[in-house]
């Protein structure tokens, strides 16, 4: 294990977004809402179920095998895949596996998402498979720490092992942003500059390209 760095961390400059067109403003329906709570449930077992589809030299985001792989062989990025959603305040959780590549990373789920590639804004709630955490603010394209260190921090429960699956949770709901993994709550932030937006899954690479990440069993439910 070995401490990620602040330089490093805000490297991650360059912004490669792939998905739905911008959401504010463009009219999208409201969500259907079930008696549950649950807006979304996706097991993936369908490649029709309206995630991002899109494939490149670079980057790949794209269903396989029943679950949901992002894929990046770019240094310094983050890659996100959304469903196409727009809402005020949204609980995503998601199931999530290292498929390859370094364990200097970076994934985990987003709320309040607008904008495409380097103009893009949202909450990111991630975590490394190298046993580290951050929830960070992407807006007017600077990224800034909400987590206390203001920096990546160590995280227990996150399960380091070959293979392991990571749940993640993470609420936005007014100004109030809550992250938790494994079951097991990481903080309570927030925030008053984002209000709305998609949800995504998001994988990101600092200076080792060849990350794969393979997301499961995503429900989005409002808070």
């Amino acid at each position: 294990m070995r401490f990620v760095s602040a330089q490093k961390a805000r490297s991650t400059a360059g912004v490669f977004a792939v998905g739905a067109a911008l959401l504010a403003g463009c009219g999208t329906p409201p969500p259907t809402v079930a008696p549950d709570g649950v807006i979304l449930r996706d097991d993936f077992t369908s490649v029709d179920s309206g995630w991002t589809r899109q494939t490149s030299q670079e980057q790949t985001v794209d269903y396989l095998d029943g679950r949901y792989l992002i894929a990046v062989d770019q240094a310094q990025v983050d890659v996100w895949g959304q469903p196409g959603l727009d809402l005020d305040d949204a609980r995503i959780e998601a199931e999530a596996v290292l498929g390859g590549g370094p364990l200097d990373n970076a994934f985990g789920v987003a709320c309040r998402l607008t904008g495409e590639r380097d103009d893009a804004s949202y909450i990111y709630f991630m975590i490394s498979s190298d046993g580290y955490y951050a929830v960070v603010r992407q807006h007017a394209k600077e990224r800034t720490f909400l987590n206390p260190a203001g920096d990546f921090e160590p995280l227990a429960a996150i399960d380091q092992t070959p293979e392991a699956v990571n749940r993640l949770s993470a609420t936005c709901q007014g100004q109030t942003l809550q992250f938790s993994v494994n079951d097991q709550a990481v903080g309570t932030y927030t925030d008053d500059t984002l209000t709305h937006g998609d949800v995504a899954v998001m994988a990101s690479t600092f200076n080792d390209p060849g990350v794969r990440i393979l997301f499961d069993n995503v429900i989005v439910r409002q808070p």
